[in-house]
């Protein structure tokens, strides 16, 4: 990895950072820094697809909580970006930015996600993307990531808004964060702002104006080597969440999130792990009941030859709800998770991941959610700059109940192709097929969910 710009010499005997245990992405085990354009790319769609369960979203932090796994991640992402920073193009004071932008196109034949009254509609969404970071000694590293974008829509134009982590190449790390190393510690602070593009996860969502909120975390990770194979991390996050549109007030919310983790590698091919994490989530209306969650669980990662990579999470999940919510629910959590997930690369030219397992997440429209999800996805890299995947899916969602409370079934079929044309622009095309059928519990007094929805994506993305 080429030495990142720094105001003080690198110690040279300060080894890169590069975690040995496989961290899992979207359904698959992958090692970040080894990321090629079109891996980025295929993680990008896999993101949008909502390959992401077992790691919650802002809106609704995992029961199950892998907080720690996605900290780790960034890091490794953090490193590999870094090393880019070789190639800066604008400098603010000491500090060297590599500046992005792009454009993206998106038809929806059903942007309402509506079962009778479809409404097609065309967004187009300009963007600006920059990432920034400078080594402030040997131990400390400063990070600055920011994504920001306008979606303009032709039909709808109530859902206009402004955007940070507007490009599919930019993560969820976009904000400020800081890493300290002491010792066997290396400590992470960090404040992540965001307004959600998209969460195609949200398999029990009402309707589009749910995108319209401010999330900003911001909180402290510290990773402990132990030794050659012991590591431990410790979490701990403060959430708000403040819609923008007064639709949607209900889920405006302020959550406490803390989670720990250790990971024993008992060899070069297998590692065992425990985790747990829990959560205080507090509404700011009395819609939702107010919550407090807690997970507990075993970890076990191994890879079973050079291309297959096996990683199991399995544990228990409790939940205690308050009263006084307008949904009715009146049901407390008690159920049991796991995910397992397989990765295997076939050859140079062809690698795959399939993912399935079973959680219950915070609810939007009750107190939870049980999802029992199939993934599977298809990465073809023709060439380093070039090629195509698949991605396919199948949940099972039930609400726990109440007055709004349904069932869901929802399909999802898609194709994704991503082409650099030269070393400073690419371009990303995918089509995206979602059924998704849901049925009225007996006491339920809302409309039926169903939808079909048919949505075609064109970016391209520019580095300036």
């Amino acid at each position: 990895m080429l030495d990142q710009p720094t105001l003080f010499p690198r110690d040279k005997t300060q080894p890169n950072v590069r975690l040995a245990i496989p961290v899992e992405r979207n359904g698959s085990d992958e090692i970040a820094s080894n990321e090629t354009s079109f891996d980025a790319a295929a993680n990008g769609a896999a993101s949008a697809f909502g390959f992401n369960y077992g790691a919650g979203s802002l809106t609704r932090p995992s029961i199950a909580g892998v907080q720690a796994e996605r900290e780790q991640e960034r890091i490794m992402a953090r490193a590999a970006r870094q090393s880019s920073l070789e190639h800066y193009n604008v400098k603010i004071g000491p500090i060297p930015f590599r500046f992005g932008a792009g454009v993206e196109f998106q038809f929806s034949d059903n942007v309402d996600l509506s079962k009778t009254n479809k409404l097609a509609d065309l967004s187009v969404v300009p963007h600006v993307d920059m990432y920034g970071g400078i080594r402030l000694s040997p131990n400390n590293t400063l990070s600055i990531q920011l994504g920001i974008g306008y979606i303009w829509n032709l039909n709808r134009p109530e859902l206009d808004r402004v955007l940070t982590n507007a490009s599919v190449g930019l993560d969820s790390d976009s904000g400020i964060s800081f890493d300290i190393k002491v010792g066997g510690f290396r400590i992470n602070i960090h404040e992540r702002p965001a307004i959600p593009r998209q969460q195609f996860d949200l398999i029990t969502q009402r309707n589009a104006l749910q995108y319209s909120q401010f999330t900003n975390m911001a909180g402290v990770t510290i990773f402990w080597d132990v030794n050659s194979r012991l590591n431990a991390t410790l979490q701990y996050d403060h959430l708000n969440v403040i819609s923008l549109r007064s639709e949607v007030e209900n889920l405006d919310q302020s959550s406490e999130l803390l989670s720990a983790s250790a990971t024993y590698q008992v060899n070069d091919a297998i590692s065992i792990g425990i985790q747990t994490s829990a959560s205080l989530i507090n509404y700011k209306r009395k819609f939702l009941n107010e919550s407090k969650n807690y997970d507990a669980g075993l970890t076990f990662a191994a890879r079973a030859s050079h291309n297959v990579i096996l990683r199991i999470i399995a544990g228990y999940q409790l939940g205690d709800f308050g009263s006084g919510g307008s949904i009715g629910d009146a049901t407390d959590l008690r159920d049991w998770y796991f995910r397992i997930s397989v990765t295997h690369s076939i050859n140079r030219y062809l690698n795959h991941s399939m993912s399935f397992g079973h959680e219950s997440q915070v609810g939007t429209a009750s107190n939870s959610t049980e999802v029992d999800y199939f993934r599977h996805q298809v990465n073809v890299p023709l060439l380093r700059t070039l090629g195509l995947g698949t991605i396919f899916s199948i949940d099972s969602a039930k609400e726990s109940g109440g007055t709004f409370a349904q069932d869901f079934k929802l399909f999802q079929v898609g194709v994704f192709w991503h082409w650099t044309f030269s070393k400073k622009a690419s371009l990303l095309f995918s089509y995206r097929f979602v059924r998704r059928d849901a049925s009225l519990k007996e006491d339920s007094s809302d409309d039926s969910l169903d939808y079909i929805e048919n949505r075609f994506d064109l970016g391209i993305q520019v580095s300036l």
